[in-house]
């Protein structure tokens, strides 16, 4: 019995590395790890200035038992050589300023332990979208040899509990 426990407490955390699912987005270049195999990459859309990559968190269900998608949205774009992190920050932020019942809670970068990723901020909000459903989320912002990147990590307030390991996780990961 202690040997088989033992197994179990050695395999564990093992089984929980091998569901993780590191990714390099070259155009970044930003390298990320994806925490398990709920989170199911969306082919990258490509615009003229842009190239964005998007994570759906699959058999997720809210409060109510209503199908939720948790969702991480990395933007990658070409900015100036002299973009500086606050400008490109602000101007990504005012689209979510707009939202009903935005409300910025927390700002954190590389300096407090949260972000490993240098020349870049972070965020944790809240809105509500047009469905009344509330929101958590974070936003990071980086600038990274010429260019800006934006990664969102979007849950619906009710799953945010349950979620924000695997959120915090990503966002230690980034690099």
């Amino acid at each position: 019995m202690k040997k088989l426990l033992l197994t179990l407490i050695l395999l564990i955390p093992a089984l929980t590395l091998l569901a993780q699912k590191d990714h390099y987005l070259k155009e970044g270049p930003l390298s990320l790890t994806i925490p398990n195999d709920n989170w199911m990459p969306i082919n990258p859309t490509r615009t003229k200035t842009s190239i964005i990559y998007h994570y759906k968190r699959l058999n997720t269900k809210d409060s109510t038992g209503k199908k939720a998608f948790p969702e991480i949205v990395i933007t990658i774009e070409q900015v100036h050589a002299d973009m500086e992190l606050t400008k490109f920050s602000l101007s990504k932020q005012k689209p979510y300023q707009s939202l009903k019942g935005y409300k910025a809670e927390k700002v954190f970068t590389d300096s407090d332990g949260m972000l490993r990723l240098h020349y870049a901020v972070g965020h944790k909000a809240y809105y509500e979208d047009a469905h009344g459903v509330k929101h958590t989320f974070y936003f990071i912002h980086a600038i990274k040899q010429n260019k800006g990147i934006q990664v969102i990590i979007d849950t619906p307030s009710s799953l945010f509990d349950t979620l924000e390991e695997e959120f915090t996780s990503v966002i230690r990961s980034l690099d």
